[in-house]
Order: C-alpha cells, then sequence, then structure tokens
C-alpha cells in the first residue's frame, strides 16, 4: 500500500507513524505500491530530470511480475531508478528473492542503506547518476 507520510513525519517519530498509516508492517506489496504511485503521481512529480529511490530490502510478498512491469514504467518516466537495499552489505547476501531479482534488471542504482556512511555513498551516486547520459546501471550489482 503506497501512504503519503510527509506531513505526518514533520511532527512525529517513526513509531509514532505506524498507527496512523495503513498497511504499515502488512507485508511489501512494491508491484501494487508502484503501480498506485504512477496512477496517482506520474504527472505531476516524474520527468526526464526526476530520480525514482526506493528504500527496500526487496523481500516482496507481491508478484514479481507486477513489480518488474512497474518499475520498468517508472523507469521510462524518469531520469533514474535508485534501489537501496539494507541487506546489501550483508556478507553473502545475494538478491535471489524474488522480488529484488525481478526488479534488478530495470534499476540504474543497486546499492547499501545500512547506516550514514553508506547513505552519503549513495548521495555520491546518484549525483554521478544526474550527470551521465542515459546508458548502463551503476553501483553493486546492477
Amino acid at each position: 500500500m503506497l501512504a503519503r507520510v510527509t506531513n505526518l513525519w514533520l511532527d512525529r517519530s517513526w513509531n509514532e507513524l505506524h498507527p496512523l498509516v495503513p498497511g504499515w508492517g502488512g507485508g511489501t506489496q512494491l508491484g501494487t505500491s508502484l503501480k498506485q504511485f504512477l496512477r496517482d503521481y506520474d504527472r505531476c512529480l516524474l520527468g526526464g530530470s526526476s530520480m525514482a529511490m526506493i528504500l527496500s530490502d526487496g523481500l516482496d510478498a507481491g508478484e514479481p511480475e507486477l513489480l518488474a512491469e512497474n518499475l520498468e514504467r517508472l523507469r521510462r518516466r524518469c531520469r533514474g531508478v535508485v534501489w537501496l537495499n539494507p541487506l546489501l552489505h550483508l556478507e553473502g547476501y545475494e538478491p535471489r528473492a524474488r522480488g529484488m531479482a525481478a526488479a534488478l534488471p530495470h534499476l540504474d542504482a543497486f546499492l547499501p542503506a545500512h547506516d550514514v556512511k553508506s547513505l552519503w555513498a549513495a548521495v555520491t551516486a546518484l549525483g554521478a547518476l544526474a550527470n551521465r547520459p542515459r546508458k548502463g546501471p551503476i553501483g553493486a550489482a546492477a
């Protein structure tokens, strides 16, 4: 489920958001959420200079085909699609979960997001992605 939390986030902590967001903790349905995002926000938020960022472990409970289809639609509508995965830094981690495996071909960057240092590295990667001609992916294992 896609839930806009921008205004809620301003005045509340992470723990306080939980009861205010429908579907929180009910299992990730990224393909469904992306489909809803594209339906509701495509025209007003996406364009040639937009960057889409997904923060997820990729352990999606939905259909991988739906995720792949909507990631491809998203990728066509923006400058780049970046996936930040909090598991990517773990020794031996391989993106074999159905959702993560379905997502990889549609990403411009696949990066770890487990601490502040990794998030700063993601900022650098975003800058590189924003300043390059659209070609192949950047980052780990994309």
